[in-house]
């Protein structure tokens, strides 16, 4: 199946997939370099390299859930978030956050109408912006 989403860091890429896995890609080789299998139950939608910290990357899926990884150890996330969907939300999909800055990010949930806002360290969501509809992706300016 072929990659839901990709996200670029110097000299490699992520993608996210339907099957639920995310890989990284050495664009210096174009082999790839890492992979996750099952990272996300019925698909992965999402992977996004943290802003300064290119062995971490953060993935969405349509499980309802972000997990940030660490690239040099993927046995288990890091750290998962959840709770930022409503309950009995049909699709649970099309999540795909965005770094706020290296230690926050945002991402939309379904039936919510509402961003939320994670602090990576602590693991908690931080702030919750009411947008009126749902949102289903968000994109950076730099």
């Amino acid at each position: 199946l072929g990659p839901a989403d990709v996200a670029l860091s110097n000299d490699a890429f992520a993608t996210a997939s339907d099957d639920g896995a995310v890989a990284g890609w050495d664009l210096r080789t174009f082999s790839r370099a890492w992979r996750v299998e099952r990272c996300h139950a019925d698909g992965a939608q999402s992977a996004r390299y943290r802003p300064g910290r290119d062995e971490h990357v953060l993935t969405a899926g349509r499980d309802a859930v972000v997990k940030l990884w660490d690239l040099r150890s993927l046995a288990a996330p890091l750290a998962t978030f959840s709770g930022h969907h409503a309950a009995g939300a049909r699709r649970r999909a099309l999540m795909h956050p965005c770094w706020l800055d290296a230690s926050t990010f945002a991402v939309g949930g379904e039936g919510t109408a509402r961003l939320a806002v994670y602090d990576v360290a602590s693991g908690r969501q931080t702030a919750s912006l009411q947008i009126g509809s749902d949102c289903t992706a968000l994109a950076d300016v730099r």
